[in-house]
């Protein structure tokens, strides 16, 4: 796994690692097909991530 580093807290983000993904099962809610759609287009949008 590729190794990341904070410099400042995250804005409403958690990072999780490979092993804490069980857990985001159980905070519960469910994204609909849009929201899903919208989170993957800002994930893959590079300036989002020169914001971070």
């Amino acid at each position: 796994p590729a190794h990341v580093s904070v410099t400042a807290p995250p804005r409403s983000v958690r990072v999780l690692t490979d092993r804490e993904l069980p857990d985001l099962a159980r905070t519960g809610g469910v994204l609909k097909r849009a929201d899903v759609e919208a989170l993957h287009a800002m994930a893959r949008d590079r300036a989002t991530w020169k914001r971070v």
